[in-house]
C-alpha cells in the first residue's frame, strides 16, 4: 500500500537528515491515533528497505511507537460498523485499498500485507523503554 511506502521514506528521511532538523536518528518514535496509529504500527512493524529520495536502501526502526484506537487487523474487523459481513474490506475504504479489494481473494492478501497484526516480530517491539531514552 503506498501510504505505507510513503511513511516509511518519510522517516528514512529524517534519519538521514537528523542534523540538519535537530534530532537523533537512533532516538525516533511514531505516534497516531486510528489510521495514523495504524501507519505507525506499519512503520514500526513493516518498514522494508525500499529505497527512497535517491538514498540508498535502509532500516527505518524506531525507537517506539504510541498506537491509540488503530486497526490492527484488517481481515477480522469484528463488531466494528466497517464489517462488511463477508470478509472483505472495510466499507467506507474499499476504494482506498485499489481495485483489487473488491475480490475476496485478492482482498485477503492485500488485507494481510497492510495488517500490522501480520508483521509482528522480535524487532520491531521493544519490551521496555523509559521516556529519558526517547527524548533528547
Amino acid at each position: 500500500m503506498e501510504i505505507v511506502e510513503d511513511v516509511s521514506k518519510a522517516l528514512r528521511y529524517v534519519r538521514a537528515h537528523a542534523d540538519r532538523f535537530g534530532v537523533d536518528p537512533e532516538r525516533l518514535a511514531a505516534i497516531g491515533a486510528s489510521s495514523g496509529g495504524h501507519l505507525a504500527l506499519m512503520l514500526a512493524c513493516k518498514a522494508g528497505s525500499v529505497p527512497s529520495l535517491g538514498m540508498a536502501a535502509g532500516p527505518a526502526r524506531l525507537r517506539a511507537v504510541a498506537a491509540f484506537s488503530p486497526v490492527t487487523d484488517l481481515l477480522d474487523l469484528g463488531a466494528s460498523t466497517e464489517n462488511p459481513g463477508n470478509g472483505g474490506p472495510p466499507r467506507s475504504f474499499v476504494q482506498a485499498f485499489g481495485p483489487d479489494a473488491t475480490n475476496l481473494d485478492q482482498w485477503r492478501r492485500i488485507g494481510r500485507a497492510v495488517s500490522p497484526i501480520y508483521h509482528v516480530h522480535p524487532s520491531c517491539c521493544r519490551r521496555s523503554f523509559s521516556m529519558e531514552t526517547l527524548t533528547p
